[in-house]
């Protein structure tokens, strides 16, 4: 197998779509986001929130863990959304939040 590693795609590629040409309207993809989230099987997500900002769904709050944050951004990745998701979320621990 011959490998050139000059003309090597990345990995990882960003695409984004218009929500027109896929018949989903911001209102839809935030209720179903909002949905996901309060519905977690985790409290702590169950209190993050999340907004459009032009077509990327920016998910915003705080929890106590690096955990919570990514299973935040996993569950609404799932919904397979046609938009750009901006993990947004503050992790604040509990000493944290007694030296406040």
């Amino acid at each position: 197998m011959k490998s050139d590693h000059g003309s090597r795609r990345p990995r990882f590629l960003r695409i984004r779509i218009s929500l027109q040409r896929v018949g989903s309207t911001a209102p839809q993809i935030l209720e179903r986001a909002r949905h996901c989230l309060r519905t977690s099987s985790y409290p702590p997500v169950r209190t993050l929130n999340c907004q459009m900002i032009g077509e990327t769904l920016v998910i915003c709050g705080t929890v106590g863990s690096y955990y919570l944050k990514q299973m935040a951004q996993e569950l609404v990745s799932r919904l397979e959304l046609p938009v750009q998701i901006d993990n947004m979320v503050s992790v604040k621990s509990y000493e944290d939040h007694e030296h406040n």
